[in-house]
């Protein structure tokens, strides 16, 4: 490779030194928060320029492109340190996320890579033309332009910050912000120059050459006005007209703010911004929490000291914050206060021993008083703690009342029943008796906690003995010769009767291993309990006889359905088939098609039936769906599926009062039954529609109607539709006539 050195050359490389220079010096104080990312912008500033340098020292084309592409490490990263110094410098910190600075370098690298590639694509650079001087023009691409209007951006946004600093900062930190806006400004009017072509010198970029002008700058500023030593800390933090003296220190104890009260209350001692405090009464107790400083004054003055850590988002020391405020007055009055109590200690002395012979006069009184307080204590807690007793068994008796409402089997309900009794009672085991059919042995219905061979022992009672007496049986200490004396581990029990009406269908037992004394309190408690479970036991017996007496009128139902229905239509059927039968063994078949006919009609219509049965089977509740899917579901299930063509036409009428839905879906079923079971319609039309204060129902169909003038005589279930229509205020009416069809309408209205 070639060289031609210009002066062009050497002026970068020149820039490129002084950068570095003053990289070195910002890195060696690169424990300040921002002195790492203004050493960091200074590295960027200077690898640019160096390889600058090479670049316009190379001889040749390829050359040349090789340390613009090293050289543009540096111009694609530059801005970015820029504003992250501009965001660390002014405390902006919430900016400076790992994920966020990751983000600010995502267009710099992408911009980097395509300059790396641009033979691929020429994205960056377009043309090269030589100039004089060893220079090299180059037509810039698009990513060219995006890299400006992005680096563009990040300088304004950081100049408008530092702008922001000087402005907000105090002497001398505001001169420490101009510095550093001077040599912001300097290269962002070279690259200016450059990038939009008003360079005297064609192909010469004078911003690394504007960069040392920066760097010499913030030279002055490091070494002048001490840059990097004082930091702004906490500045928001300070307030003027606070009664307190604020004094703020960084992390080399140095004085960097304070405010006027402050010099106020320290009186002659100076306070010089970057100077430790020369006096030795204040340096001593500036790492305490709390201290009291007394100045060597005349006379004297108390101030009290409160100092507490300054770190920064990452935890990292800062500095301290010190709060000075001036308690001469609070040590007079506290010498005075101690003059007056020395006073106050001589009467008390005094006035003891009067008070001596009245405090044992007293302490008797008080003795009997407390006697009395005791004992009237003993019997408020006593009265509590009976109290608690009470409610605590009158909620265990109110979750055995509860199990009244649920629908449980009879062993679950057996179970449940003695959990509660045992949770109420506390004991270790127990189990539940039922008198057997022949009401003269006990069987074990439910049982908790006991061993196997127990539950077999006691597995079957004679009532005569255990339901003899109607009274609880409580035994604190098994005997020998005691019933249930057998049973492993038991050493008292509590059982009582389950009484019903006046008489005992079963008998509740709970069981202790260790011996027990019962309050009446639980026997009484466990009696109401027994009472209970033999209304709760009663009332599951009745409710499941109400329900075998529901499914038994269902059947009844279904059975009358099929008697009434198919049982006619396959009688109809059979009979039309015995007459095709004959006819065709007799030849005449001239009247065979209208058997053939009748056959058919008659296996439509018993079809019809058992679709129409296996709905109301399968029928869902109104709880479950709305009027509009019921209606829906009927027609798709029975009669489309029939093989009747149905025109529907439904409004939107929900919400509905649930009274006019019941009402109106059953009105609706009686006609649609009525339509299929006698009309032998094969079109059925079903309308529903919202009018101003109520809804209309019409069903019509082309059935076979009837006469009009004998619906009073019964049948069809009219006077049904009509007591409904009336329940609801609304007017029923039915047209009908032989062969003519029928027609349902409803009207309600909602009243006035």
């Amino acid at each position: 490779m070639e060289w031609q050195i210009t002066p062009y050359a050497i002026a970068y490389f020149c820039a490129g030194l002084i950068a570095l220079g003053v990289a070195r010096a910002a890195w060696r104080r690169r424990a300040i928060p921002y002195g790492g990312a203004l050493a960091r912008v200074l590295f960027a500033v200077a690898e640019w320029s160096l390889a600058g340098a090479l670049e316009m020292a190379a001889v040749g084309v390829t050359a040349k492109i090789f340390w613009s592409v090293v050289a543009y490490l540096g111009t694609v990263t530059g801005p970015v340190w820029l504003l992250l110094f501009a965001l660390e410098y002014t405390h902006q910190t919430r900016w400076l996320t790992r994920g966020k600075v990751i983000a600010y370098l995502i267009v710099p690298l992408a911009i980097f890579a395509l300059a790396a590639t641009n033979d691929a694509h020429h994205l960056i650079w377009t043309t090269f033309t030589p100039a004089p001087g060893n220079l090299l023009i180059y037509g810039h691409g698009v990513a060219f332009w995006i890299l400006v209007a992005y680096s563009y951006t990040l300088l304004l946004i950081g100049f408008g910050l530092l702008v922001y600093a000087v402005a907000r900062f105090r002497a001398p930190y505001r001169y420490q912000a101009i510095i550093l806006v001077c040599g912001w400004l300097a290269p962002f009017v070279a690259d200016v120059i450059y990038v939009f072509d008003l360079s005297p010198i064609p192909g010469l970029d004078p911003t690394p050459i504007a960069f040392a002008l920066t760097g010499s700058i913030l030279a002055l500023g490091i070494f002048r006005f001490r840059l990097l030593d004082l930091v702004p800390i906490a500045r928001e933090a300070i307030i003027e007209n606070l009664r307190d003296g604020i004094l703020v220190l960084d992390s080399q104890d140095r004085v960097v703010d304070h405010n006027v009260i402050a010099q106020t209350l320290l009186g002659a001692i100076p306070l010089h911004i970057g100077a430790l405090i020369s006096a030795p009464e204040i340096a001593r107790h500036i790492h305490e929490s709390l201290a009291e400083i007394a100045l060597n004054e005349t006379p004297p003055r108390f101030l009290e000291l409160r100092g507490s850590a300054l770190t920064d988002p990452h935890q990292r020391a800062r500095g301290r914050l010190i709060v000075l405020r001036d308690i001469t007055r609070h040590k007079q009055l506290e010498s005075t206060l101690q003059e007056w109590n020395a006073r106050l200690e001589h009467q008390v002395a005094e006035r003891t021993e009067e008070l001596q012979t009245t405090i044992t006069r007293l302490e008797s009184e008080i003795a009997e008083r407390t006697r009395v307080e005791t004992a009237l204590r003993r019997i408020e807690e006593s009265l509590a703690q009976r109290v608690a007793d009470q409610s605590q068994q009158l909620s265990a008796l109110y979750e055995v009342i509860l199990l009244a409402g649920q629908t449980l089997t009879a062993p679950r309900l057996h179970a449940q029943l003695l959990a509660k009794v045992m949770d109420a009672i506390g004991g270790d085991a127990g189990c539940l008796h039922e008198l057997d059919a022949s009401k003269t042995n006990l069987r074990v219905a439910a049982q908790r906690a006991l061993a196997p061979e127990s539950v077999a022992q006691i597995e079957t009672l004679p009532a005569a003995r255990w339901l003899a007496d109607p009274f609880p049986r409580a035994v604190n200490a098994l005997a020998p010769t005691d019933d249930l004396a057998m049973l492993r581990d038991v050493r008292a029990y509590l059982s009582a009767p389950i009484n019903l009406q006046g008489k005992s269908v079963g008998l509740i037992s709970v069981f202790w291993n260790q011996p027990r004394l019962f309050s009446v309190e639980d026997i009484a408690l466990f009696s109401a309990m027994g009472d209970q479970i033999g209304i709760i036991l009663e009332n599951a017996r009745l409710r499941e006889r109400a329900e075998q007496s529901a499914v038994q009128q269902e059947r009844r139902r279904l059975a009358r359905d099929l008697h009434d229905a198919v049982t006619q239509s396959l009688h109809s059927l059979v009979l039309s088939a015995e007459t095709a039968n004959n006819r065709l063994h007799l030849g005449k078949l001239d009247r065979l098609q209208t058997s053939l006919d009748q056959l058919a009609d008659g296996a439509r219509q018993a079809l019809k039936e058992m679709r129409l049965l296996l709905f109301e089977l399968r029928l869902a509740s109104l709880d479950q769906i709305n009027l509009l899917e019921a209606l829906q579901t009927r027609l798709d299930t029975v009669e489309r599926r029939a093989g009747v063509q149905v025109e529907l036409n439904l409004d939107d009428v929900t919400p509905l009062p649930k009274t006019w839905e019941t009402e109106l879906y059953c009105v609706a079923m009686e006609a649609l039954n009525n339509s299929l079971r006698h009309a032998r319609a094969t079109h059925l039309s079903v309308r529903l529609t919202k009018i101003a204060r109520g809804i209309e129902l019409e069903i019509r169909d082309n059935g076979k109607g009837f006469d009009e003038h004998a619906r009073n005589r019964g049948g069809l279930g009219l006077k049904t539709m009509t007591e409904r229509a009336e329940r609801l205020g609304g007017a029923l009416a039915i047209e009908a006539a032989p062969n003519a069809g029928t027609r349902v309408y409803l009207r309600i209205e909602e009243p006035q």
